[in-house]
C-alpha cells in the first residue's frame, strides 16, 4: 500500500492521520492500548503534534544567528524527556487542583 493510498483509506474511513500514526505506536504495548485510563491518549497527542514542525520552525526562525546547522538529532531524546517531565509536572497541578477543589465543595470540611 502507498502512502496517498494509506491516507485515501483513512480519510474514507474518517480517521485523523496524526491519531492513527499515534494509536499504531500506542498499540505497540498491548497493556497500556487496553487500558481505559489512556484511552484519549492518541488524540491528545495528535492535537500536541499537529502543527508542532512548522510551530517550532517559526520559533526557531526568530532566533538571532540560527541558521538551522545547529540542529542535531540527539536533541530529540532530550527535549522528548524534557516535555514529558513538564507535561507530568503540569498534570500533577491539575490534579492537585481538582483536588482542593473537591475538598473545599464539601461543606462539611473544614
Amino acid at each position: 500500500m502507498t502512502l496517498a493510498e494509506f491516507q485515501a483509506l483513512l480519510r474514507a474511513l474518517d480517521i485523523d492521520p496524526f491519531e492513527a500514526m499515534v494509536a499504531v505506536e500506542l498499540n505497540d504495548d498491548l497493556a497500556i492500548a487496553q487500558d481505559e485510563r489512556f484511552a484519549k491518549l492518541a488524540v491528545m497527542l495528535s492535537t500536541l503534534f499537529r502543527g508542532l514542525p512548522q510551530r517550532l520552525i517559526a520559533a526557531l526562525h526568530d532566533l538571532d544567528g540560527m541558521d538551522g546547522s545547529e540542529i542535531r538529532q540527539e536533541w530529540g531524546t532530550y527535549f522528548q524527556s524534557a516535555v514529558v517531565n513538564r507535561m507530568v509536572q503540569e498534570i500533577g497541578q491539575i490534579l492537585e487542583r481538582r483536588a482542593r477543589m473537591s475538598a473545599s465543595s464539601d461543606p462539611f470540611s473544614f
